[in-house]
């Protein structure tokens, strides 16, 4: 079954969705249905996809409805001039409670993995601590650089394990196959208007998050 998508943003020129964890950004080998095919489906105009989030994470994903709205969109983001912010639930304490990680960071195509590595690409990123639970932790996590897998790779590197994330050390799966990773703002100014654009994507309606984020109160 493909899940519904969640339209949280839209104008003339771009459209964000809250993606399913599970469910693919774009098509990719495995043939099942993907948010763009979803988001192609439900509008008139051509989709054009300016950024990803892997399969199973969920949250905040934007599409530009235009070629050249998707150029800027895709050079505003090259630029490092839009603020990722992400939640992750990881399991045990974390300490110290906040700090930014920076390493080298590599990516392996055969095994479509990343590893910290001196000889890597930088891979920044900052941390906090917002709530802590009896098994789980929820971070903060703001993007600096977008490497592939940079917070799974670089929170695994500390022991900080993502809930379910099997490929980064995680014990156990999440039903469903999806991760404790979620895409949950992005804020730019926008290409063409210069206004300030504030997307948020609530975090998965699972008892885990709920309870989380409850401990953590406004997220701001």
């Amino acid at each position: 079954m493909v899940p519904a998508l969640d339209t949280i943003y839209r104008d003339r020129w771009l459209i964000a969705v809250n993606k399913p964890a599970g469910l693919p950004a774009q098509p990719d080998r495995s043939g099942d249905r993907s948010a763009l095919s979803l988001v192609c489906d439900a509008t008139t105009t051509t989709v054009h996809p300016v950024h990803r989030i892997d399969r199973p994470v969920s949250g905040v994903l934007v599409f530009a409805l235009d070629a050249r709205t998707a150029g800027a969109f895709g050079t505003l983001l090259a630029d490092g001039n839009a603020e990722r912010t992400y939640l992750a639930l990881v399991s045990g304490p974390v300490e110290p409670s906040s700090g930014a990680l920076c390493d080298g960071i590599e990516h392996d195509r055969l095994t479509n993995r990343s590893r910290i590595s001196p000889a890597g690409e930088r891979a920044e990123l900052d941390y906090r601590v917002i709530a802590d639970g009896d098994r789980y932790t929820l971070l903060r996590v703001t993007l600096r650089t977008g490497r592939h897998h940079q917070i799974r790779a670089q929170l695994a590197d500390r022991g900080w394990h993502i809930r379910g994330d099997l490929k980064y050390g995680a014990r156990r799966s999440q039903p469903g196959g999806g991760i404790g990773l979620h895409a949950y703002r992005i804020a730019f100014d926008h290409p063409w208007t210069n206004a300030r654009v504030e997307v948020v994507a609530e975090p998965p309606d699972a008892p885990v998050w709920r309870s989380l984020c409850a401990i953590a109160g406004p997220m701001g």
